[in-house]
């Protein structure tokens, strides 16, 4: 699993050098649970330590909608 986040985060940050600041990178997980099928799943533990290295690597994590109303009123 540490391996399947350093590819994610090695995405993100590419992506993020890829675009301006006013671009956004969208992760989508099929599933987080514990009782879903592993090969399309991510545990709630470890959806958190995914969504804890974004925090403490200064990256901004918005709902979707938030990101839609955001560029609907530029």
């Amino acid at each position: 699993m540490k391996y399947l986040l350093q590819i994610l985060v090695s995405v993100v940050l590419l992506l993020s050098i890829a675009f301006s600041s006013h671009a956004a990178v969208i992760l989508q997980y099929h599933h987080v649970s514990d009782s879903t099928p592993a090969s399309t799943s991510i545990s709630p533990k470890q959806f958190e330590v995914h969504l804890q290295y974004l925090k403490d690597n200064n990256f901004k994590v918005v709902a979707l909608s938030e990101l839609i109303e955001g560029i609907k009123n530029q």
